[in-house]
């Protein structure tokens, strides 16, 4: 079978790193992949290229340029000939939903969401994008996936329509995202954390959409009662530099304690070295992908009530309201005040919650059904 996936961009986020995950496992089941980005920005064209996918952009990075994007995606909808198209984002889901029907006619789309996010806190394009989507949701696809309960009941309420409507979350490599007291030890040691240290971290890109700040000022607070508790951000854009941060840690007597990693290709290190994986959002996470690692790691998590994230954790970690500095910092001290036996159980059901429910080679089926079922659809009712 011959996919064609559709994605906004091929810069770094949860979408692409649930795509390259699902055409690295579905290619071991015999599927074809193509991947198109509908803009030139990001650098993940590459990596999805060393996973055997032919890989295109059709650079609609302005609005000028949409006309001719269009047409160069109408031409790769020619020549690729696939048999299901999948698209990634609101304007993906758009573009390449309505081009796939005008080109083809009979080629069936799924749609993928990703995010529970309301009106009130997406942004602009995002709403008008998701707006003509909500308009054209019963006629372009097939299918319409979401990653967690509550993207779907977003997009119910959205006007999705509900018959279409599809939870598949997202899957994790437990095989990749494990525990090993090796890694453990030499990040920590790379840290100068000791061994009876809490280190909390949060594994989250320096954007709008993150609370960083409630969780440095739940960690200053933590300082303050307790010496053995340390800290690290880590993504994109985080930096000790930064002037929110600063501020937020002016005062604070063990500036020390806190850590401020730039991107690095061992994001499973630093996951393996928490003790305490935590998401602070400030908006509907649809399915947090650092959540979902760093319990398979065997890190119990702390998250905000945002979207999706309690759904990954489950009975296996916290959920606090979301931007309360105060029940992240009662939290903090609860774990802090746990045995390192208490929080290694902990570990344990995370990762068995992880490997149980959210397995790669799983969730990566469901997709493949899904493509396989549409399609099947599709021709029983050309015949």
């Amino acid at each position: 079978m011959k996919i064609l996936h559709i994605i906004n961009s091929f810069e770094l986020g949860g979408a692409q790193r649930a795509l390259q995950k699902i055409v690295r496992y579905s290619s071991t089941k015999g599927i074809s992949s193509s991947v198109v980005s509908l803009t030139s920005r990001g650098n993940l064209g590459e990596e999805f290229r060393s996973l055997g996918c032919d890989v295109d952009c059709i650079r609609m990075d302005y609005s000028l340029a949409v006309p001719v994007a269009c047409i160069k995606l109408f031409r790769l909808l020619n020549v690729i000939q696939p048999d299901v198209v999948v698209t990634w984002l609101y304007q993906s889901d758009f573009f390449g939903g309505l081009l796939a029907k005008c080109v083809t006619g009979k080629v069936p789309v799924v749609w993928n969401l990703r995010t529970a996010a309301g009106d009130d806190i997406a942004g602009r394009t995002a709403r008008f994008f998701r707006f003509l989507c909500a308009s054209v949701s019963r006629w372009i696809p097939s299918l319409i996936i979401g990653n967690s309960p509550s993207v779907l009941s977003t997009h119910e309420r959205l006007k999705y329509p509900k018959d279409k409507l599809r939870m598949i979350p997202n899957g994790f490599d437990s095989d990749l995202f494990r525990s090993d007291p090796l890694v453990r030890k030499q990040v920590r040691e790379e840290l100068q954390i000791a061994n009876n240290e809490v280190l909390f971290g949060m594994v989250a890109r320096r954007h709008k959409s993150k609370d960083h700040e409630s969780f440095l000022r739940a960690a200053v607070l933590t300082c303050a009662q307790v010496s053995n508790a340390k800290f690290v951000l880590f993504g994109h854009g985080i930096s000790s530099d930064d002037p929110v941060f600063q501020e937020i840690l002016k005062d604070c007597e063990l500036r020390s304690h806190f850590h401020f990693l730039q991107p690095r290709s061992d994001v499973k290190s630093i996951q393996m070295s928490l003790d305490v994986g935590v998401l602070m959002s400030n908006v509907d996470e649809g399915f947090p992908n650092s959540i979902g690692e760093a319990m398979a790691c065997g890190v119990p998590c702390i998250v905000s009530d945002t979207g999706g994230s309690s759904f990954v954790v489950g009975n296996c970690g916290v959920v606090v309201p979301k931007h309360s500095v105060d029940k992240l910092h009662e939290a903090m001290l609860e774990f802090v005040s746990k045995s390192e036996a208490s929080r290694l159980e902990l570990g344990l059901s995370c990762r068995e919650r992880i490997v149980h429910e959210f397995g790669i080679e799983e969730t990566t089926m469901r997709h493949i059904d899904s493509w396989r079922e549409v399609l099947t659809h599709v021709n029983a009712k050309s015949q």
